[in-house]
């Protein structure tokens, strides 16, 4: 499945010096606001691991399916709104990678913001499981309608990379 990632300068030094990326629980701190982003990611991974996908011992590597439209790569715009504008001198890449399918999750991209509010502002440790099933209700190709769909995969292999692009390069707005 064709996806793509923005990934800072070190992690693709890493991909292509050890085969293999994966993100470590340790680098995300497990105090105050930090510490509620990192259990957003745990349960996300455990969302994984429902759906028999296993990270094992590292956290979700994330990915995107489509921006604005179906199967559309995300662009520059897109990147500032992940907050990675910011980083643009820090050497952020957006890599195009081609991953086996039983190793995607596919989520709706605005359903877990509205998961991350609840787990990150309000310290939840719990989803409804209404808002769960929503998260995987994906918008079809025909009525994208500026969403996204989001993609999670337990690890990143140098062989599914396609195309590495520095975020500084990427076009402003690809629409």
């Amino acid at each position: 499945m064709r996806l793509w990632t923005f990934q800072y300068k070190e992690a693709v030094e890493e991909l292509h010096q050890s085969g293999i990326l994966t993100a470590k629980w340790s680098s995300y701190p497990s105090e105050g606001l930090s510490g509620r982003w990192k259990a957003a990611y745990q349960w996300m991974a455990k969302q994984m691991a429902l759906k028999g996908i296993n990270c094992g011992e590292y956290a979700p590597v994330w990915a995107f399916h489509s921006c604005i439209t179906y199967r559309r790569k995300p662009d520059k715009t897109d990147g500032h709104m992940l907050s990675f504008g910011y980083a643009q001198e820090e050497g952020v890449r957006l890599l195009t990678v081609d991953c086996p399918d039983d190793l995607v999750l596919l989520t709706n991209y605005s359903v877990w913001n509205e998961i991350l509010d609840v787990l990150v502002e309000t310290e939840a440790t719990a989803i409804e499981a209404d808002l769960t099933k929503k998260l995987y209700t994906l918008p079809q190709a025909e009525t994208m309608d500026g969403g996204n769909i989001q993609a999670t995969i337990p690890f990143l292999k140098k062989e599914w990379v396609v195309e590495t692009e520095l975020f500084k390069d990427l076009a402003e707005d690809d629409l």
